[in-house]
């Protein structure tokens, strides 16, 4: 991945019919956004609490929220692709622009820039959508192949599930250990693997992903009651406050293998200092 700032989009961007419709009618090129991958913005929620004139009812917005994860896609921004972008989002009025760490599923952070609506112009109550600009998304969802669950929800104003709801313990979060015996009664256990290498760094180890694909790591899959409730807890132990260089470790998103050859997502906790080991072999840690 390049130090190049890409586009985060989470909504009616994700359809390209909807864009393409934008450019044309506003003398932009139609391919002024180049897709890269697609990520996942951690800590966020989709969220209708803002009336937008031309789409004559809500239009999608995101904000904080723990232990919740929005789908979008990464786009490359060619030639005047910021400027039509901040027309389309009506920025800086309407909507500005954020910066942000979003995640793909090999563990790896990738800064971007994103939209949101401005403190102003949200409101304390739900904003109906119309059913067009519903639709218009959820087409640019699946066209992804990203999930729709939580912005249908958020379309009706219902509870938002967990997209995340596991963790891959590898280290003295495993049950083991008396790190691990403390989530007793709030995470169910079994055996997972993910990809990447582990690292013995002492008294704990520290997982980073791999270029390998052979390269496994061994370890617990933890499924969370309540993840909202649990997560804080485990940031705490493994140091995770934000994705800054400051942090001990990132808390990033992985697909675990589990005993039954199921792939979940899950959160990992990855080391975010440099390495100077050789990582262990067999990829599975205990403590001395």
């Amino acid at each position: 991945m390049t130090t190049e700032t890409f586009y985060f989009a989470y909504g009616s961007n994700l359809n390209s019919a909807d864009w393409q419709r934008f450019c044309q009618k506003n003398d932009y090129s139609i391919d002024l956004l180049e897709p890269v991958e697609s990520a996942w913005l951690p800590g966020y929620r989709p969220i209708y609490h803002y009336f937008s004139g031309g789409r004559k009812g809500g239009a999608l917005d995101v904000i904080s929220s723990l232990g919740q994860i929005t789908p979008g896609m990464l786009f490359r921004v060619n030639g005047a692709g910021w400027a039509a972008l901040d027309a389309k989002e009506g920025a800086p009025n309407y909507y500005e622009r954020r910066a942000v760490t979003v995640l793909n599923t090999a563990g790896e952070m990738i800064p971007a820039i994103t939209y949101c609506v401005v403190a102003e112009k949200c409101k304390n109550e739900f904003v109906k959508p119309t059913d067009d600009y519903v639709q218009i998304v959820n087409d640019g969802l699946m066209a992804w192949n990203l999930p729709t669950l939580t912005h249908m929800q958020a379309a009706n104003d219902e509870p938002l599930t967990f997209a995340v709801r596991h963790v891959f313990a590898y280290g003295l979060l495993q049950a083991e250990y008396n790190l691990g015996q403390s989530l007793t009664g709030i995470a169910q256990r079994q055996l997972a693997r993910i990809r990447g290498q582990i690292f013995n760094l002492g008294n704990y180890p520290g997982w980073q992903p791999s270029d390998d694909v052979n390269d496994w790591v061994h370890g617990e899959l933890l499924t969370l009651q309540q993840p909202n409730v649990t997560l804080p807890s485990i940031d705490r132990i493994e140091g995770f406050n934000d994705y800054t260089n400051q942090a001990l470790y990132h808390r990033v998103l992985v697909i675990a293998t589990n005993d039954q050859g199921e792939d979940v997502f899950a959160w990992c906790y990855r080391y975010a200092r440099a390495i100077h080991s050789p990582a262990i072999e067999g990829g599975r840690w205990r403590k001395a």
